[in-house]
């Protein structure tokens, strides 16, 4: 069983959006997963196989397990063979928390179905005669990452003192962040990239009272049982 489960369309989506968050729990009784929906076969620069190689290494430097799936790159849809794919991945690991990408059709169309895509898969894995592998199970929240502008987080994680092993996992991804020299230019070869990546990190920290945050989003209402541990860190 798997505590907290990071899907991401693809390689060094999740490490951009929740690796600090991934990194807290490096060396702790909590299990975490990073998968990869796709190869990221698309990338202007790198290769399938560099990218896994890459990827491998990230997640050994956030203390995650990561899994590799095969949906296409470019071209992820909800159907009903993804739909399966994703479903009996969700009954084999069994995840407490899904985190994955919000439902903004405004971003990467990949980002957007694959919020779609998790969203439906995690609700019909608990369904018992759903036509899939696996024992039935049903995730106890999905949470989203990499927000639009204008929406406000449901609440803001304090990653300052993992915010290090976030950058050096992103760094692991040397064909996508430092590939400014021998490769073509993109938005995450850019010279400022990691600049820019602290910048929004130091922005939510700043929103709590605290050095670095990651934000996330719950489609819903999250319940306390005790108010007075309410903001406290």
């Amino acid at each position: 069983m798997i505590d907290i489960m990071a899907i991401g369309a693809h390689p060094d989506d999740v490490e951009i959006g929740v690796g600090g968050i991934l990194a807290k729990y490096k060396g702790s009784d909590v299990k975490t997963m990073i998968v990869d929906l796709t190869k990221g076969e698309m990338g202007t620069n790198g290769t399938p196989q560099i990218r896994e190689r890459e990827g491998k290494r990230a997640a050994e430097i956030l203390g995650s397990k990561r899994v590799v799936m095969d949906l296409p790159d470019g071209k992820i849809k909800v159907s009903e063979e993804n739909l399966i794919k994703v479903i009996e991945l969700i009954r084999q690991f069994r995840p407490r928390i899904i985190l994955t990408h919000y439902p903004d059709p405004e971003q990467h169309p990949d980002h957007y179905n694959s919020a779609l895509l998790v969203r439906q898969a995690a609700h019909l894995a608990g369904l018992a005669k759903y036509p899939a592998q696996g024992e039935r199970f049903r995730p106890e929240r999905i949470y989203h990452f990499f927000l639009p502008k204008y929406l406000q987080p449901s609440f803001i994680v304090d990653v300052t003192d993992s915010f290090p092993i976030k950058m050096e996992a992103l760094k692991a991804h040397e064909s996508q962040f430092l590939s400014r020299d021998k490769g073509l230019p993109t938005n995450v070869n850019r010279e400022d990239i990691f600049e820019g990546i602290e910048t929004i990190a130091r922005y939510h920290g700043q929103s709590i009272g605290v050095k670095f945050g990651e934000a996330l989003y719950y489609k819903g209402v999250l319940g306390v049982d005790n108010i007075m541990n309410i903001g406290m860190l």
